[in-house]
């Protein structure tokens, strides 16, 4: 995978730079459809490292706001944004949130 990754990297520079116009969005828009009303994130269940059951209901359900971040534990640049994630998660909790990979 890493070798895959450098591989991107060269062949489209820039590729894991900040995203440009259309790309993301805005967070203060996020989860709001035309009528401005909160549109719930779908369930899902899965497995945790340890193998236990997780449900998007109780993870979501007790947090003001939840940061879902994928990755995988060979993909270099996801391991090396653990530290920010952890950052972000101890702010967040002050705040009554949490951040879920």
């Amino acid at each position: 995978i890493e070798d895959k990754l450098e591989s991107l990297e060269k062949e489209f520079p820039g590729c894991g730079s900040t995203p440009s116009a259309g790309e993301s969005v805005d967070a203060s828009t996020a989860g709001a459809n035309a009528s401005s009303e909160a549109t719930k994130f779908p369930s899902f269940t899965g497995k945790d490292l340890d193998g236990n059951d997780v449900s998007s209901d109780e993870l979501f359900s007790k947090n003001k706001v939840t940061v879902m971040n994928f990755w995988f534990t060979t993909c270099k640049p996801c391991v090396g944004e653990l530290g920010d994630l952890e950052d972000l998660n101890k702010e967040l909790a002050k705040k009554g949130g949490q951040v879920v990979g």
